[in-house]
């Protein structure tokens, strides 16, 4: 069992994969950094047609690498905030592509039937993709490891492009990755987001398998705590960020705004403004447009932007 924290990043730039890997490795020139080189990854997801692991915010997945080795994960719920992820995941090594759920420790299951899950999980998509990675060092230890993935998530009729970075924290944490994250979002030919959605959430969506998000109710804290009602208003605007990339729910708009609104109220910061300003005027309308997708795109994905979000999670984890 371990504990893993993670910031994940979707690419929207359109260079080559070689490029953006080149592009990495310049912008962290800086840091110990060692390559380990590209690995061809083949990742099955498996569930019953009740989608029992689904409803338990759990996911099982088989993974092949160069075709030769195979490993089965399992995926617990965890927090999720923004593009930061911090979760428990069991890993086991296994003979074959096909799950063998009893290899998985007992506690992990609680009150399941193992066996009755054993004979009714079926494959419901693919994850297929190549792999650079690379691990961040200090003084010879690692401290980090950094995934850049390209391929693709495909269900029986559907298919998505995949092109993202992965940050894990290995020693230390969340400073860590958020100082190297901050480098790679200072170089040029990386446009890129925040996006919490894994490669297996997005993979439920493709398959019709998951029900998109929806925006809630905008909260206001009564608490008289400013670390209480600033850690609330954070987790509003960057949960409501997340349904906006899966959903471009309207709603999600309303609440981000008001969320910044109140942060400017508690922290004085004048980038709160700024971005309840463009949000304001993005929904002052039902209806989505390109042109407004477009516009919440070029603001969620500007350095200035990730920077600003980077920092609220340094606050939300410290």
């Amino acid at each position: 069992m371990s504990e893993e924290i993670e910031l994940k990043f979707y690419i929207d730039s359109t260079e080559d994969a070689d490029l953006i890997s080149s592009t990495i490795e310049s912008a962290l020139k800086d840091y110990q950094l060692e390559c380990l080189g590209t690995k061809k990854l083949e990742n099955a997801y498996y569930d019953t047609k009740d989608l029992i692991l689904r409803n338990l915010n759990m996911g099982v997945r088989v993974r092949s690498i160069d075709d030769n080795y195979h490993e089965q994960t399992a995926k617990c719920s965890g927090v999720v905030i923004g593009g930061l992820h911090k979760r428990i995941e069991y890993n086991v090594p296994i003979g074959s592509k096909e799950p063998e759920l009893k290899k998985f420790p007992t506690v992990m299951w609680k009150d399941q039937d193992v066996e009755f899950l054993q004979q009714n999980i079926e494959k419901k998509f693919e994850t297929n993709f190549k792999r650079k990675l690379w691990l961040v060092k200090q003084n010879d230890m690692v401290v980090a490891e950094i995934c850049y993935d390209h391929g693709s998530v495909e269900s029986k009729e559907h298919k998505e492009l995949i092109n993202e970075i992965e940050i894990e924290v290995k020693k230390g944490n969340v400073d860590n990755i958020i100082d190297i994250a901050k480098s790679i979002i200072a170089a040029d030919r990386i446009k890129m987001h925040l996006d919490s959605r894994s490669k297996a959430y997005r993979g439920y969506e493709l398959a019709g398998l998951s029900d998109l998000p929806k925006a809630k109710s905008f909260v206001i804290d009564e608490s008289g705590d400013r670390d209480r009602a600033l850690h609330s208003y954070l987790t509003q605007f960057t949960e409501h960020e997340q349904i906006m990339l899966s959903n471009y729910d309207v709603r999600a708009l309303s609440v981000m705004s008001l969320s910044a609104f109140e942060l400017k109220k508690l922290t004085s910061d004048i980038y709160y403004d700024k971005i309840s300003e463009i949000l304001s005027e993005l929904e002052k309308t039902a209806e989505m447009t390109d042109e407004k997708k477009k516009v919440f795109m070029d603001l969620i994905s500007s350095k200035e932007y990730l920077n600003f979000l980077l920092e609220i999670y340094r606050f939300l984890f410290k």
